[in-house]
């Protein structure tokens, strides 16, 4: 049993790790703006949730302490609030994990947020129209993760995961398919948002996503993934170079 933060529990992806992390019988610590619905009994003693925001910087020392590991799924809630969720409060919490001593910590960015990609259209798009500067403001906090000196870090790029579903459109259990990991930025595609989870749950326990960068998209044709699919992708991943 671990305990893990997922700082955006209440978002379209946090949700579903939050409950991949209780189902698979971890300590979890929810933190999101807002309060979430109830939870089910079953997770009592096992599940507290922190009304706070991630852009609070004094905050973040108490929202990490004591973690085997924090996931950051927050995302910028206004058009104007990339830099100061994207770049800056993903910077703070890498420092805070540091100073908490703070074993692990995943970031979840997204395709297309390398330089070399800057031209390309949709990423233009996601960093105009979707939130001034997103993919930018990504890139510069997946660079202050790699630089912060953290024991492990992971960052995983998802493909496209469309619109976050609203609180009654949360399926559980969801019907999980396969999926294709990369590293380079070098895929395309699109991916569900709890398959997504279930990448993020089992890097958290694999000993092969310590200090690395990943990209995860839908695997084609579509298949339905067994138990082990989501280990078992990630056995090949290379250290990230700067690591």
């Amino acid at each position: 049993m671990n305990r893990f933060a997922v700082l955006g529990g209440n978002g379209g992806t946090g949700r579903y790790i939050v409950r991949q992390l209780l189902e698979a019988g971890h300590i979890v610590r929810s933190v999101g703006r807002s309060r979430p619905a109830p939870i089910l009994a079953k997770y009592n003693g096992r599940f507290q949730v922190l009304q706070a925001d991630v852009t609070d910087r004094d905050a973040l020392p108490s929202l990490v302490r004591d973690m085997d590991g924090v996931v950051f799924a927050a995302s910028a809630g206004s058009w104007r609030a990339a830099a100061d969720v994207d770049y800056v409060a993903v910077s703070h919490v890498a420092k805070a994990c540091k100073a908490e001593q703070t074993p692990r910590l995943l970031l979840i960015s997204s395709i297309l947020v390398s330089e070399k990609h800057r031209y390309v259209p949709i990423r233009i798009f996601l960093n105009t129209a979707m939130a001034w500067k997103l993919m930018d403001c990504k890139l510069r906090g997946e660079d202050a993760v790699r630089a912060a000196g953290l024991p492990s870090y992971t960052i995983v790029r998802p493909g496209g995961m469309g619109a976050p579903p609203s609180s009654n459109s949360f399926q559980w259990p969801p019907s999980h398919s396969k999926v294709s990991v990369s590293q380079g930025d070098n895929i395309r595609g699109r991916i569900l948002r709890h398959d997504l989870a279930a990448t993020c749950c089992a890097s958290l326990m694999s000993n092969n996503t310590h200090n690395t960068t990943f990209e995860v998209v839908q695997a084609t044709p579509k298949q339905e993934a067994d138990g082990d699919h989501f280990a078992d992708v990630l056995q090949n991943l290379s250290t990230d170079a700067c690591a």
